[in-house]
């Protein structure tokens, strides 16, 4: 429903952008995950036994090797029952690699994953986000069937419009889809038939007036440069804007520029003086 505002639409493009990088984190995660599962199940059944420690009593399996390993990923690592049943010192080393492979190598890998997905959206926030709507704009049009309920008007059709499909004909379900879309619909078609007949085509009218935005004017224009004064006495200004030109500073060189150049007609001048002198 909030899609069309342009702050949601670019949150949720950086959302999909987000998830759509982290696929090479969870692919590099189930690399690692496997290999690790795989030796320390070995390890586990180096004595004939899985799931029990060294005093028989340890309750478990593979299942609880898994818990333990993502229970590592999210920060709540344990490495007593580690260091007991996996065969010391080379489980507790395995685990260690474990720890330090995905805690501090790959969720590092994921936060600048997730930092550059933000940085590229963030940066081209208004293409991406009429790239968005435009994709949205264009799911609409192309809609599975003919009868569509915008979000969050779709929930309508779901509860109350779609189980009726399998009882009524298609023409008593045509009918019915008609009479529910002009009851939904009825205000904000009112609202966009005012707006666009009084505001958008009325140019005269005191709703244009109101909502209409001011015409940017064209600095190029001759009537801009020199404006008509309706006052029959008055005069904006006696010289003309070429004129006024002409005197302003060049703003398209440096001031080092400007400086050296002033030292150059300086210099022009005294030698034109200096030949004044010598002549008389």
């Amino acid at each position: 429903m909030f899609e069309a505002y342009q702050t949601v639409g670019v949150l949720e493009v950086v959302v999909f952008r987000m998830l759509r990088e982290s696929a090479i984190f969870f692919i590099l995660l189930a690399i690692l995950g496997l290999g690790f599962i795989q030796s320390m199940y070995a390890l586990d059944a180096a004595d004939g036994k899985t799931g029990e420690g060294d005093d028989g009593d340890e309750p478990g399996g593979m299942g609880t090797l898994i818990n333990s390993l993502l229970q590592a990923l999210l920060g709540a690592a344990d490495f007593g029952p580690t260091t007991e049943r996996f065969g010391y010192p080379f489980g507790l080393i395995i685990y260690y690699a474990w720890n330090f492979l995905t805690t501090i190598v790959l969720v590092n890998v994921l936060i600048a994953l997730f930092g550059s997905a933000y940085q590229e959206i963030s940066d081209n926030a208004v293409d991406e986000y009429l790239a968005f709507f435009a994709g949205k704009t264009i799911t609409m049009i192309r809609a599975p069937d003919q009868y569509v309920y915008p979000a969050p008007f779709n929930l309508i059709e779901v509860f109350l419009v779609i189980p009726w499909e399998l009882v009524l004909s298609k023409e008593q379900y045509r009918k019915l889809n008609r009479v529910t879309m002009t009851i939904i619909f009825f205000i904000p078609l009112v609202c966009i038939a005012l707006w666009e007949s009084q505001v958008v085509h009325n140019r005269g009218g005191m709703l244009h007036e109101y909502f209409n935005e001011p015409i940017t004017e064209d600095d190029d224009d001759p009537k801009i440069q020199n404006p008509d004064s309706d006052d029959a006495g008055g005069q904006i200004s006696k010289v003309d804007f070429d004129t006024l030109v002409r005197v302003f500073p060049n703003t398209t060189v440096t001031e080092s520029t400007v400086i050296l150049r002033e030292i150059d007609r300086m210099r022009k001048n005294l030698d034109d003086l200096e030949k004044q002198l010598s002549e008389k």
